[in-house]
């Protein structure tokens, strides 16, 4: 745990790519369930629903997602240097959580 809270950035620069592949898979190229998608990347799933109705959201969506964890990682190597680590990991995990609620409502409601 030491070493991803040292090294956040660069851990989930690595693991960005993969949860991608997951959440391509889980979509089945539109004959699967997207809800794995939804949950590993909320603000990118928000995104595309609120923004298909004006134009073809798929860029912008990938670009939300392939940023999320990156930017995930930046504030927590950050919130280790600046305040106490763990309040800032309880805010972006509380954070997710609620996009991901919303996330699922707007996609499926």
């Amino acid at each position: 745990m030491k070493l991803f809270i040292r090294y956040s950035v660069i851990c989930s620069i690595l693991l960005t790519p993969f949860l991608l592949i997951i959440a391509a898979v889980s979509g089945g190229v539109g004959h699967g369930n997207y809800i794995l998608a939804i949950v590993l990347f909320p603000y990118a799933a928000v995104a595309a629903v609120m923004l298909d109705h004006f134009f073809n959201s798929t860029i912008p969506m990938i670009v939300m997602a392939a940023l999320q964890f990156p930017l995930y990682g930046t504030l927590i190597g950050l919130g280790q240097r600046w305040a106490r680590g763990g309040v800032v990991t309880s805010a972006l995990l509380a954070l997710h959580t609620i996009a991901t609620g919303i996330a699922v409502l707007c996609v499926y409601y």
